[in-house]
């Protein structure tokens, strides 16, 4: 039994296969990021007349 246990793992086991997996998650996770504020900014139009973040915040620390 133990011997399957450690058989299923294995794959975790190799080099790059954890690092791939979580790639994986973080693209999946981006999309779908992507994909609700595509869909909020068609419902509440706040697509291209809004600042970035990134400018927003640099515009408050100066």
């Amino acid at each position: 039994m133990a011997e399957n246990i450690i058989e299923d793992f294995k794959d975790f086991t190799d080099p790059g296969t954890y690092k791939n997996i979580i790639n994986n998650i973080n693209k999946a996770l981006e999309k779908e990021f992507l994909e609700l504020e595509s869909e909020a900014d068609d419902l509440f139009g706040t697509g291209e007349e809004e600042e970035p973040a990134d400018a927003a915040l640099s515009k408050e620390e100066h």
